[in-house]
């Protein structure tokens, strides 16, 4: 069983949130053990300062559709080798590896763990790990607390920063955390942002023409945007 292993990098995930208010529910432990097992892989790299558990394993709620999702931040940009040798470390089915994404500034690899049955591969849980240098990060901060991006995925990694379980580096991950209150300024430039909806009235046409495709994108593009504003005004990340 994989996900039993132990190493001295990586210490064992709590079973409450980072929050520590609400117990982590079942679905949630055991994944963020899978978790905790790839962890452990990148934590043995000296190149990496910090590695976490976020998304919902990390806040609790997991459920049976639910990813495992790991955050590692490198002190300098990961080489093909350093990649490599981390995906030798981890016994899982399906390992892939993407070249550097430069529309989403982040390394990624993905794992599926464990199997419905001994031959039955690729039934397992799926795992995605995302890689980031630590001067992408306080680049990233900088631009959404000071310039006030409004950016989704600089919100997203900031959000799985605050939510996340650290699994090394807590000083590094903690200092972040410090950092990332949410500021009124970014709240003012998001509701700027998507506060103006536009063709919804629309919907009236596209009903009678039963034009499904459209409708149904203008009603998303409408939820969407009220969704940006609902988490702006509350102070909450995306």
């Amino acid at each position: 069983n994989p996900s039993s292993s132990a190493s001295p990098t990586t210490r064992p995930a709590a079973r409450r949130s980072l929050a520590g208010s609400a117990p982590v529910n079942k679905a949630s432990q055991w994944r963020i053990a899978l978790g905790t097992y790839v962890a452990q892989a990148y934590a043995l790299e000296p190149n990496v300062e910090a590695v976490m558990v976020s998304g919902s394993a990390a806040r609790g709620h997991a459920d049976r559709y639910s990813d495992v999702e790991v955050g590692v931040f490198w002190k300098h940009p990961p080489i093909e080798d350093d990649r490599t040798r981390v995906m030798a470390r981890i016994e899982a089915d399906n390992k892939r590896r993407f070249p550097f994404d430069s529309s989403e500034q982040v390394w990624s690899e993905d794992y599926i763990i464990g199997r419905a049955t001994p031959d039955a591969k690729s039934t397992g849980q799926f795992i995605e790990v995302g890689s980031y240098t630590i001067d992408q990060v306080r680049r990233i901060l900088e631009d959404v607390l000071d310039e006030n991006d409004p950016d989704e995925l600089k919100q997203n990694l900031i959000s799985g920063i605050l939510h996340g379980i650290p699994l090394k580096g807590d000083r590094l991950l903690a200092e972040w955390r410090d950092a990332a209150k949410y500021p009124d300024s970014l709240a003012a430039a998001v509701v700027r942002r998507y506060g103006q909806i536009d063709h919804y009235w629309r919907r009236r046409m596209l009903i009678e023409r039963d034009n499904r495709f459209l409708l149904n994108k203008t009603l998303f593009d409408v939820q969407r945007s009220v969704l940006h504003m609902l988490l702006a005004v509350n102070r909450v990340y995306y």
